[in-house]
């Protein structure tokens, strides 16, 4: 079964382990038990998987949740395996606290930088507490998807549920594709390794 690695980032009560705990959950009363349920450390990420069905092909999605900026990974040991090798990352911020959302790209998106490399992961920026009313600036949003290039901006509510399953289905479909590609391109570097190998000597010559 294809596994892949997302990580959520985003500061403190913007909802990042409501957002994953609401997608794994069945119904609302499993949503509200496993929502309450404290976590283990405050700097530990705290992983959930769910097997989600992508074009005919079963996607066991690893999503690692991380604590918000007042408990940041930057200055502990864990940072580096945390941020490297992921297929996607998505971005949480509370779509009626505009400091939420400038924080992603002046804090996160400058910390993930220091470990691994933007361009190696497809991105998806959530305003998250839909339900509320909106008070960003369109503006930072889309200075922000210019910055990460091919990024996909969504609304979601994890408190009602409204496009939770949507936008991690397309977190989900985003991260295998990424996958496939880092694959492909792997795969590519093998056989021309594997070519070169075969003729011997520097470029050729023996």
């Amino acid at each position: 079964m294809e596994e892949v690695k997302i990580i959520l980032l985003g500061d403190s009560g913007v909802g990042k382990t409501s957002l994953i705990t609401r997608f794994i959950s069945d119904d609302d009363d499993s949503f509200a038990r496993k929502n309450s349920a404290p976590r283990s450390s405050q700097f530990d990420p705290d992983v959930k998987a769910k097997e989600v069905e992508i074009n005919g092909i079963t996607i066991k999605a690893h999503f690692h949740d991380s604590p918000g900026k007042d408990t940041s990974y930057s200055s502990h040991s864990i940072a580096p395996n945390f941020y490297r090798n992921a297929d996607a990352v998505i971005l949480v911020y509370s779509v009626n606290d505009q400091h939420t959302l400038e924080a992603l790209q002046d804090c996160f998106v400058t910390e993930y930088a220091t470990y691994a490399d933007i361009s190696a992961t497809s991105w998806i920026i959530v305003g998250n507490k839909n339900d509320l009313p909106l008070d960003i600036e369109k503006s930072v949003l889309d200075d922000l998807s210019r910055c990460l290039g091919k990024s996909v901006a969504l609304f979601a509510s994890a408190k009602t549920g409204k496009n939770v399953k949507e936008v991690l289905h397309i977190a989900v479909k985003k991260a295998h594709e990424r996958r496939k590609q880092k694959e492909g391109t792997f795969n590519l570097k093998e056989e021309r390794q594997s070519n070169r190998g075969g003729q011997g000597g520097c470029c050729g010559r023996r």
